[in-house]
């Protein structure tokens, strides 16, 4: 009454002063506020009985809250029907139960204390705003969906808990899992929706395979573990900052327009891929790792992986599995008698192992790799593979494939087996280490270049295709070599310093370029020797050559040990040279003057040219010693001066043709025979003839006595004696 009696004063107040605007103006203040007042009157309704919802017992005051009230639920309640509500709080020691198709709005936050219990209907419960679960609550979900616009908190040693086969849960704010807490689902076939992150510093659950969506720009953190089995969808930018570690074990699909950035550690046993090749992104970030373990696809095989931050590690753990082509910080394979295929360029930087028992085959992408150690195998195949770094085999090291190109930047040092076959080549750049197998079958170019290198090790080596020298090299080793064919080429040289034995199909040196035989070991040439830059023989050297041996212009031979020449030794001009050291026998059998063309110097102290051959042209030059063997006539091919004793033996037929022949003391002995020819014969010493001499058109000019005990006729020339 005292309220009816206070509103007729006001009314008759401002009736009183209706026309002044003062007054009028407040009255519509007043009314508005009184409005206002009324409809904010927010109405808390608490539960009394164990009964239903709908019940108007259960609720103290005998009337069901609804869309305009707040409840609490102090006892056991049921929902049975449709309810709509503000904010909804179960009081710890209290029960909220869903039943049958019943559905539960909150239109402001759910706190939950005791226990929400959604039984075995299929409704569906909403929360607009936030979820917090405090002390021993629980959320027990089930077959009807659930939803939450808010965040979802989880304190004290609270629990969500979902056991049934249906239904969808959606958690569109940020989900916190407290110390103490846990979010556990056992059952395979509820989805859940996650929109704004999961902060794990309790336990996360998921044993069902439900399919998960991960949706919004938001992060997977905390301190604590989490393990999300099922399909995995991402939608919308992540990061995974979890200390502890991210688990999936269903396949998982990165959207389009997505990028996932792990900062921690996340396995995956089914497959990763994307939804569109250049905007779906993996990137492991710094300090972050990636276990792979599935063996059915590479990861993104239709997206991008990167991983090239420093330091980052992707470890593709286990079974047969292809690689995802991509620039790796750190790349670990793991398995058991397993092969790891590329499936696009690849590139590692940080120091590489392929462990026993694993084969990594490059097939017909690029492959680079860092300073790399192989217990098990390397498989090479039609793509190119470049080591930036030093290789230690201690495996299998092959490549069997037609057009492969092989650079090795740092040195490669074999202690398993290193085999080619086909056509594959291989540039070496800072040397090789065979202490294993190393039978190079593959007829493709080995080239070394770039640094002074060393060739060297314990076992023999076998090139059966062309090897090619452009930087200064040196062969070192203690058992043999086989080259299939060599060339030096500009810039480049080739030193064999070993004590093993070199053979070789054919050998060149090229222009500007030299090679030299150091090492005590035995050297052979079975095909031609082209020398268009400087050879040297080394004293206690040896080499035979059995093709023809070419000297070019330029160009020098210099032996300084006796080499085997079983074919022509020529020249091509003037600048051709090939010099014999001193104190040398060198025999010679060709039936060609040795470096016709060019120019051939015998005239080193001591030494000693015994032309071995049947009918043999000499080589013009100044010699020591000359010695005639064999059989035939030995016919000069230019100039010639003998410095010591000269023998012409039976049946040897000596003859200066149309060159000057100069003579020191010489012996004609019994069948030997000296013809002059146009060319001049000048004889500096004595001449005892007991075979044939019979001077031609040229002068014969002697400075010692003649002791004649055979046949000497004099030609056309002028005789002086």
């Amino acid at each position: 009454m005292e309220t009816t009696t206070t509103h007729y004063s006001i009314f008759r107040a401002y009736k009183m002063n209706f026309n002044n605007q003062w007054f009028l103006r407040s009255f519509f203040i007043a009314i508005t506020v009184l409005l206002i007042s009324f409809a904010n009157a927010q109405t808390v309704i608490t539960s009394s009985a164990n009964t239903a919802w709908n019940l108007g017992t259960t609720w103290v005051g005998g009337t069901a809250p609804g869309a305009a009230n707040d409840a609490v639920i102090a006892s056991n309640v049921s929902v049975t029907s449709n309810i709509t509500v503000i904010n909804l709080t179960v009081n710890a020691g209290s029960t909220l139960t869903m039943s049958g198709t019943a559905t539960l709005t909150v239109t402001g936050n759910l706190t939950v204390n005791g226990t929400f219990a959604g039984g075995t209907g299929t409704g569906a419960i909403a929360v607009a705003g936030n979820t917090v679960l405090n002390g021993t609550g629980a959320i027990n979900l089930v077959s009807g969906s659930f939803a939450t616009t808010g965040t979802t908190t989880l304190n004290g040693t609270s629990s969500i808990n979902d056991a049934t086969t249906a239904g969808t849960n959606t958690f569109t704010g940020l989900l916190t899992i407290n110390s103490g807490t846990s979010f556990t689902n056992t059952a395979n076939a509820p989805t859940y929706i996650f929109g704004g992150g999961i902060t794990n510093n309790g336990t996360f659950n998921k044993v069902g395979t439900g399919a998960v969506t991960l949706n919004g720009a938001n992060a997977i953190s905390g301190a604590n573990a989490l393990n999300i089995p099922g399909a995995i969808t991402i939608t919308g930018n992540k990061t995974m900052d979890n200390t502890a570690g991210l688990t999936f074990s269903g396949n998982v699909t990165i959207s389009a327009a997505t990028t996932f950035t792990n900062n921690g550690t996340v396995s995956i046993a089914g497959t990763l891929n994307g939804g569109n090749a250049t905007t779906s992104i993996w990137v492991n970030a710094a300090n972050s790792t990636l276990n792979y373990s599935n063996t059915a696809a590479a990861p993104m095989v239709l997206g991008v992986l990167t991983a090239s931050a420093s330091p980052n590690t992707v470890n593709y753990s286990t079974g047969g599995q292809t690689i995802k082509g991509a620039d790796y910080n750190t790349l670990t394979l793991g398995g058991s008698t397993v092969t790891k295929t590329l499936n696009g360029p690849t590139t590692v930087a940080n120091a590489f192992t392929i462990p026993a028992t694993i084969t990594l085959a490059n097939s017909t992408f690029a492959l680079t790799l860092p300073n790399t150690t192989i217990a098990g195998a390397l498989t090479l195949g039609a793509g190119s593979f470049t080591a930036s770094g030093t290789i230690a085999n201690n495996g299998a090291f092959s490549d069997g494939s037609a057009t492969g190109t092989n650079t090795l930047t740092g040195t490669f040092t074999n202690s398993g087996t290193f085999s080619t076959t086909n056509n594959p080549s291989f540039t070496f750049q800072n040397g090789l280490v065979n202490n294993g197998t190393m039978t190079a079958t593959g007829t493709g170019t080995y080239t070394f270049s770039t640094n002074t290198q060393t060739v060297t090790g314990t076992n023999a080596i076998t090139f059966a295709g062309p090897v090619v020298v452009s930087t200064a090299v040196t062969f070192n080793n203690t058992l043999t070599y086989a080259f299939a064919g060599f060339t030096t080429n500009g810039g480049g040289s080739a030193t064999f310093s070993g004590s093993g034995n070199c053979t070789f199909a054919s050998f060149t040196t090229n222009s500007l370029s030299s090679a030299v035989f150091a090492g005590t070991g035995s050297n052979s040439i079975a095909g031609t020797s082209t020398l268009n830059g400087n050879l040297t023989l080394n004293a206690g050297s040896s080499i035979t050559h059995t093709g023809v041996v070419t000297v070019g212009n330029n160009t020098t031979y210099l032996a300084n040990a006796v080499p085997t020449f079983s074919a022509a030794l020529n020249g091509t001009s003037g600048t051709s040279l090939f010099t014999l050291g001193a104190g040398l026998t060198f025999t010679y059998a060709a039936a060609t003057a040795p470096m016709a063309g060019g120019v051939f110097d015998a005239s080193a102290a001591s030494t000693t040219v015994n032309y071995s051959g049947a009918g043999q042209a000499i080589a013009g030059g100044t010699y020591n010693n000359l010695v005639l063997s064999g059989t035939g006539t030995k016919t000069l091919g230019g100039n010639t001066t003998v410095n010591n004793a000269l023998t012409i033996p039976s049946p040897i037929t000596l003859a200066n043709s149309t060159f000057s022949l100069t003579l020191p003391n010489t012996t004609i002995n019994s069948g030997g025979i000296l013809t002059g020819g146009a060319g001049n014969i000048i004889a500096n010493g004595t001449i005892i003839n007991n075979g044939t001499v019979t001077a031609g058109a040229g002068a014969f000019t002697t400075a010692g006595a003649i002791t004649n005990g055979g046949t000497f006729t004099l030609g056309a020339g002028n005789f002086t004696a």
